[in-house]
């Protein structure tokens, strides 16, 4: 998306994804798959864990608290801006 490439902030990637979108969420739905998403973790199967715990291990060996898909992206992005892991 050029808008991304275009250092455009998250305000205005949010007002060009609504302008764009063919279904309209309303403000509920909208709160409610944001709570799910930061509650999700990894499927329980053993490929899911196994990958899930090679990309935090990308990062950290020692991080037991990233639980979910959210805090492993968050740690993802401190790490890669020079944060110490």
């Amino acid at each position: 998306m050029k808008e991304l490439g275009a250092g455009k902030g998250d305000g205005e990637i949010l007002g060009w994804v609504q302008s764009h979108s063919k279904t309209s969420r309303a403000p509920w739905e909208i709160e409610a798959w944001s709570a799910y998403m930061e509650k999700r973790g990894p499927d329980s199967d053993a490929e899911s864990l196994t990958g899930f715990a090679e990309y935090v291990g990308k990062f950290s060996k020692t991080r037991e608290d990233i639980k979910t898909w959210f805090e492993a992206i968050e740690l993802d992005d401190y790490a890669s801006f020079g944060g110490k892991a």
